[in-house]
């Protein structure tokens, strides 16, 4: 029943949409009478058959560092719940964490 749609729901998983939403758009949009559990089917298979994004990135010792900001879990600081602040930085040749 996706097949059809296959242009449009493999464009939607390629820009990052939940089933959900994929489901709901062709709904709308293209008249989809078919059910969620068979949207959802067809977007986990496209999901398996497409290869993860990735890039690794080679440099030389030193030479690059990755910087992350965050927020930890809330914790009990002189009886007040706080966020602590988070830093982390990997060098770019130190081994994943």
């Amino acid at each position: 029943m996706c097949l059809p749609l296959s242009p449009q729901i493999e464009a939607a998983v390629a820009a990052g949409l939940s089933a959900q939403r994929i489901y709901q758009h062709l709904v709308v949009m293209h008249g989809f009478a078919g059910s969620y559990q068979a949207v959802k089917r067809f977007v986990r298979h496209l999901r398996r058959t497409q290869p993860e994004a990735f890039v690794r990135m080679e440099v030389a010792p030193g030479t690059e560092a990755q910087v992350d900001f965050g927020q930890g879990a809330r914790v009990m600081v002189e009886g007040r719940r706080k966020r602590p602040h988070l830093f982390r930085v990997v060098l770019s040749h130190s081994p994943p964490a």
